[in-house]
């Protein structure tokens, strides 16, 4: 249905590039897994031959994905545009974090921590930023203060900003970001970014021409609000740990390649050994054998004791630690934390002025936005229907509709299938208020 109708040249140009962007990323995966492949192992951080081979393996998955996506983009398939542009942001992350590096911003952190130390009030700007975003949060959907509030905070931020440069000579750094340019490697990572960028932004808007329902539009937003998360976890969590499970079966050292051992040092780190020890005056590495260290004393009723021996002991003694640990700290941070809450659903005096005032402190504000999260969603007193008391008005059916409705709702389209409609129907009837769910 969708193909009877005319294709914007826009739209056929954005889905050129991103097929011709995809065969891109396809050749240059290939090419460094190969690389990879090929490299000597003193190249690779003496991580051993098959950390290189799952390296490789690795860089299959954007390569298959890539594939996928262009064969549903020919097809005019919204799976292939949402996965290029989970391609494009995942890559465009990833090269944004590595001409950071070439900027040296990471080695800066230092030194903005102490242009911030240096002017400690300046920091009440972003407070003030805060309260206008608060400001613009508070006001009704069709209020002008709304979009005016929030301009306010974005250009208070700005010029505090700005002002943290200034006073701590921010801009001398300015200098070493310019000297990255001599590199060629930085304008290369540059062009990346903002290609990536663009392809991204392009695909993005062309929902429309693919046919994204509202179901569709949420769910990408939700991955995009997540997408700092899941990075951060396969980067910096994910691959160090695959990494260290993989070096557990070696004689891993530094500075050595490590030798595949098998499941040895399983059996060393659960070798126990208990011996019986008629000598209480000797020692109790004297009764165990080769390879075995002391574990723990037990003293009889008799002259004899029993020594518990094991190869590795500070395994052992950690993992000791570690439940001690728990098992202290599950009691003294959930009982309070359980007493105080039923202390605040009581009804004892005082109780309102301590969870409004006391527990805004500890929070440190946050509680406060979540308290006046239900004000901001319902700026009246419900679509189509006024509160009892006749301070909130009846909100009017067209912002009813405008606070409830996608955007591919509301405007013209060429195809609706009757989800529109029925959404409409759902959520604000036909005069605008929410029908009881």
């Amino acid at each position: 249905m969708r193909d009877s109708f005319s294709t914007p040249p826009s739209a056929s140009l954005t889905v050129g590039g991103a097929l011709v962007m995809n065969l891109v990323l396809v050749a240059a995966c290939v090419l460094l897994a190969l690389n990879i492949i090929n490299l000597p192992v003193q190249d690779f951080g003496n991580l051993g031959t098959p950390v290189q081979g799952f390296a490789a393996l690795i860089l299959m998955i954007p390569v298959g994905l890539a594939l996928y996506a262009s064969f549903k983009l020919t097809q005019r398939k919204n799976g292939g545009r949402f996965v290029s542009m989970a391609l494009y942001f995942f890559c465009m992350v990833l090269t944004a974090a590595v001409l950071l590096h070439q900027w040296g911003v990471y080695r800066s952190f230092e030194t903005v921590t102490d242009m911030i130390m240096a002017n400690p009030n300046l920091v009440l700007g972003f407070v003030v930023a805060m309260f206008f975003f608060w400001l613009s949060g508070r006001s009704p959907a069709t209020s002008i203060w709304r979009d005016r509030f929030s301009l306010m905070g974005f250009a208070t931020m700005g010029i505090t900003v700005l002002l943290i440069l200034i006073a701590g000579n921010g801009f001398v750094g300015l200098g070493t970001l310019a000297d990255s340019y001599r590199l060629p490697l930085t304008w290369v990572l540059t062009a990346l970014v903002i290609l990536l960028g663009f392809m991204a932004y392009r695909l993005l808007k062309l929902g429309e021409y693919f046919g994204q329902t509202p179901d569709e539009r949420e769910a990408w937003q939700g991955w995009l609000m997540l997408s700092p998360n899941i990075i951060g976890f396969l980067v910096f969590f994910a691959g160090p740990l695959l990494l260290s499970f993989y070096l557990s079966f070696t004689d891993s050292t530094v500075g050595a390649v490590p030798n595949f051992k098998g499941l040895q040092n399983y059996t060393d780190i659960l070798s126990f050994e208990w011996k019986t020890q008629a000598d209480p005056e000797g020692s109790a590495q004297s009764v165990l054998s080769f390879g075995f260290t002391p574990l723990m004393e037990i003293q009889t009723n008799g002259p004899e004791r029993i020594v518990i021996g094991s190869k590795d002991t500070t395994f052992w003694l950690s993992l000791r630690n570690t439940v001690l640990f728990c098992l202290l700290l599950m009691p003294l941070s959930v009982i309070p934390a359980l007493f105080l809450a039923i202390i605040l659903n009581s009804k004892l005096p005082g109780m309102k002025f301590f969870s409004c005032g006391v527990l805004f402190t500890l929070s440190g504000g946050g509680g406060g936005h979540g308290a006046h999260a239900p004000g901001r969603e319902q700026p009246y007193g419900g679509c189509g229907g006024g509160s009892q008391d006749g301070r909130h008005p009846q909100e009017p059916a067209a912002a009813c509709e405008a606070r409830h409705f996608p955007d591919s709702c509301r405007k013209p389209v060429a195809v609706d299938d009757g989800r529109c409609a029925r959404r409409r129907q759902h959520l604000c009837g036909e005069h605008g208020a929410i029908l009881p769910s």
